[in-house]
């Protein structure tokens, strides 16, 4: 899996720069360093084979998202939405946080796990990049951001109400998903199925994002299937 090892910044950015490359052990470079490589200015990317993995809150079509998240009644239903009412979620693989944040905005806790420092970087600046507003503030409040491998969690899964997981598959494109996510697939070039691991431990409900036409295999066969146009949530309980 591609990860960065170097943070590039603009100048007026060093101490942000700074802080980052402290938390996540990385190298700081005022010059551009060898791909792949986050930058970090007013509109922060992660740069792999000249192309620009950019992760923005505050527009194009997750924004669109962010405005409409009481609408998003698939995923209301696949971890059990219940109004009132907050779940403690463990997001594997959560990538850009984009599921994780509308997750928040619906009232849920919220346990953002990503083993890519490039990727996590990227959400925790999206995540301040948003308007000073108490809205997003108690939203952003109730995500806890973890760098490291789902797998790890393997026994720790029952201690929450859901484990909600998106595999990244190479062939993401014929599920109708496109743009920054065929680029983050790109950029990782290599990935396992996390699922395969976790599905096999003790949990209370797990909802897997699904391309449409994927075939479930082995002993354990999901609850239920909720169909969307493009992709599927698959419900264990």
């Amino acid at each position: 899996m591609a990860d960065i090892s170097h943070i590039y910044y603009k100048e007026n950015f060093k101490d942000k720069a700074l802080t980052l490359a402290e938390k996540y052990s990385l190298k700081l470079s005022s010059l551009a360093a060898k791909q792949p490589y986050l930058y970090i200015s007013e509109n922060p990317f992660i740069k792999f084979k000249d192309k620009e993995i950019i992760n923005s809150f505050r527009s194009g079509s997750f924004s669109h998202r962010i405005k409409n998240f009481q609408r998003e009644s698939l995923l209301k239903k696949a971890i059990g939405y219940g109004g009132e009412s907050s779940q403690k979620i463990l997001d594997c693989t959560a990538g850009l946080g984009h599921d994780a944040f509308i997750l928040a905005l619906l009232g849920q806790y919220v346990t953002f796990v990503e083993k890519n420092k490039g990727l996590c970087i990227l959400f925790e600046l999206a995540l301040e990049s948003l308007p000073q507003t108490s809205y997003f503030h108690e939203a952003k409040e109730r995500i806890t951001i973890i760098n490291d491998d789902s797998a790890s969690f393997v026994d720790k899964l029952f201690d929450y109400d859901v484990v909600y997981i998106d595999p990244m598959f190479k062939d993401r494109g014929t599920a109708g998903r496109s743009g920054v996510m065929s680029l983050i697939s790109d950029y990782l070039d290599d990935f396992t199925d996390v699922s395969d691991i976790l599905i096999g431990s003790k949990f209370n409900r797990m909802v897997i994002k699904r391309q449409k036409q994927f075939k479930q295999t082995g002993n354990v066969s999901p609850s239920f299937i909720l169909s969307g146009k493009s992709i599927n949530f698959h419900v264990f309980i």
